[in-house]
């Protein structure tokens, strides 16, 4: 056997190794997430809602919506708890731009439109 091919094989053998350590992973996540579950929590579902838990059994969960409608759903659908703001975090978002550092509106003449669009029509007949 060659330098090169004992190189690829044990390249692709450390590949499915992440691959299933990576799997095995997200397994042990979603298992500590729906055993964390508990009444009053705001949680997202893997289609996106969020809800707050109502009710938890063995195999389902009832989920209120911020509407109030009540919906029962299979406990898996879980898929993260969203946590609680902290108080002591400041009132601002940071990825909120502040207003004074987002640009204004821009505003070009009917003069500079036209000498830069040399294709459009100029709407003159």
């Amino acid at each position: 056997m060659e330098a090169g091919s004992l190189i690829l094989l044990l390249l692709s053998v450390g590949l499915l190794a992440m691959l299933f350590l990576r799997t095995r992973r997200q397994q042990q996540e979603m298992v500590n997430v729906q055993s964390r579950l508990a009444p009053g929590q705001e949680v997202m579902t893997g289609a996106g809602m969020f809800a707050t838990v109502v009710e938890v059994t063995d195999t389902t969960v009832l989920l209120r919506a911020e509407a109030g409608q009540t919906s029962r759903w299979d406990r898996r659908a879980v898929v993260t708890i969203v946590p609680e703001p902290d108080p002591t975090a400041s009132e601002q978002d940071p990825t909120v731009p502040d207003q004074d550092t987002v640009p204004g509106p821009t505003t070009v003449s009917e003069e500079e439109g036209r000498s830069q669009d040399t294709d459009a029509p100029s709407g003159r007949v």
